[in-house]
């Protein structure tokens, strides 16, 4: 049945993309209603339309034929999910007059949008339009540019929102509770996802459990942190500023993504998040740092499963003590960067032939729970030897077998270490997803050393 419906749905896509105003394609016609009109809702297949392009589905469909346009209508769902954009090529009154459309024959359905306006235009008046509706708000997003009034009316029924983004575009300020009520959020008992950027002083409710927010200082963010209970995943970039009086153990917190200055990574010293699983940092950390991060999982207790991370490594023995105190770890990605200080304390990035050695050596035996590991050495060359070494001893020695593993590496790597090819062939016969400089060999069919040939998609 399946099958079927992907084949009746690409015949719907090419009588679309023909621009047909007659007839559909032979055959079409003559199934049930209800049936095109589960087709129908194929064709965008949970994705937005353009409400001011008429060559998009739904319109479209409603061009095609009489009863083709009938069973359109008919379905408020194909008609929920939109992007209302300006564009210097639309006329904002017409703009207008097409969101009107779409959303009356949305009916009574759940609205999903995507929503970007510019200070000026037509802004206000859609963003009105759009308020009239917003007990059906269920999953939106606002990229706005500053406007001298109020961006929306308060208060909002928000009944049924559960995800809401709010974008300010750089070059226009920054937002303020003059713009925004700071109580827009508190009518929405369903909301459990927000992403805003820059951060505002909207109230945000206990029940949230993904928050996307920054730049924010770590004050607010902790304050934030205590009035949401419930949050499970957060994705932030932290500031200076701001004196911190009270340490804060956030017990829901599972994945965390931080960019976060180097000069300000102390400030972990104030979290104890001992549910957490995931964890990425932005930034490159130096050694001292790794040991405040080190610290900062120790004291979270916490059995950590993913980490990403961008190291500037001057001793690999402080790598190895810190990887080797995350027993949990199943994923791993790491870029690290060789140098050293000069006399002035200002680091100097130095490529190093083979510094990648002691890594790979330590991980013939760490991380006995890791299944992925992405390597990505910033200006270091790695020894194919050493990485089939490491492969060998961790499928003699470590019950957990690597699934995926990313390496990059230059082609001049490859060319100067043809004899290793083979040994890397064999793991990927064994099961494992191998990725050199980004490119699978799993679906390679030949490489010739001697003058740089390649598989028919680019791949080594």
């Amino acid at each position: 049945m399946e099958e079927k419906k992907e084949v009746i749905t690409n015949l719907i896509l090419t009588t679309m993309s023909s621009h047909s105003l007659t007839e559909p394609a032979t055959g079409i016609h003559r199934l049930p209603p209800d049936v095109l009109g589960e087709i129908f809702l194929q064709t965008l297949n949970g994705d937005t339309y353009n409400v001011a392009n008429i060559a998009e589905s739904p319109w479209i469909l409603g061009h095609i034929c009489h009863s083709w346009r009938q069973i359109s209508l008919s379905l408020p769902t194909l008609w929920s999910n939109m992007v209302i954009a300006e564009d210097f090529n639309i006329d904002p009154e017409r703009l207008l007059i097409k969101l009107d459309v779409a959303l009356r024959r949305s009916g009574n359905a759940p609205l999903t949008f995507w929503s970007f306006f510019g200070p000026d235009g037509v802004m206000s008046d859609a963003v009105d339009r759009l308020a009239e509706e917003s007990s059906r708000w269920r999953d939106v997003v606002f990229m706005l540019g500053l406007s001298p009034e109020s961006m929306f009316p308060a208060p909002l029924d928000l009944s049924s929102l559960e995800c809401f983004s709010l974008h300010v575009a750089p070059g226009y300020g920054s937002v303020t509770g003059t713009e925004i009520p700071t109580g827009i959020l508190d009518t929405a008992p369903k909301l459990r996802k927000v992403w805003l950027s820059p951060s505002t002083t909207i109230h945000l409710p206990r029940q949230l459990e993904e928050l996307n927010v920054g730049p924010i200082s770590m004050q607010n963010l902790l304050h934030i942190l205590s009035g949401a209970p419930e949050i499970r995943v957060l994705r932030t970039s932290v500031l200076a500023g701001g004196a911190i009086s009270t340490p804060l153990i956030h017990s829901s917190l599972q994945v965390l993504e931080l960019g976060l200055h180097s000069a300000f990574l102390s400030h972990l010293k104030y979290m104890t998040i001992p549910s957490l699983i995931h964890l990425t940092f932005h930034e490159t950390l130096t050694t001292d740092e790794l040991n405040i991060l080190s610290s900062f999982l120790c004291r979270s207790a916490c059995q950590l499963q993913f980490l990403q991370f961008n190291v500037r490594m001057i001793h690999h023995s402080d790598l190895v003590n810190f990887l080797s105190e995350q027993y949990h770890l199943a994923h791993l990605e790491i870029e690290p960067e060789y140098g050293e200080y000069d006399n002035f304390g200002n680091y100097i990035p130095k490529p190093q032939k083979d510094s990648m050695a002691p890594f790979f050596q330590a991980l013939s035996s760490l991380l006995p729970m890791l299944e992925n590991l992405v390597v990505l050495p910033r200006n270091s060359a790695c020894d194919l030897r050493d990485v089939i070494v490491m492969l060998q001893r961790r499928n003699e020695t470590v019950a957990t077998r690597l699934r995926h593993f990313t390496l990059q590496l230059y082609m001049s790597d490859l060319e100067s270490e043809p004899e290793c090819i083979p040994k890397l062939w064999a793991f990927v016969d064994e099961g494992l997803d191998l990725r050199i400089s980004g490119c699978s060999l799993v679906n390679e069919v030949a490489f010739e050393f001697g003058n740089n040939t390649q598989s028919s998609d680019g791949s080594i």
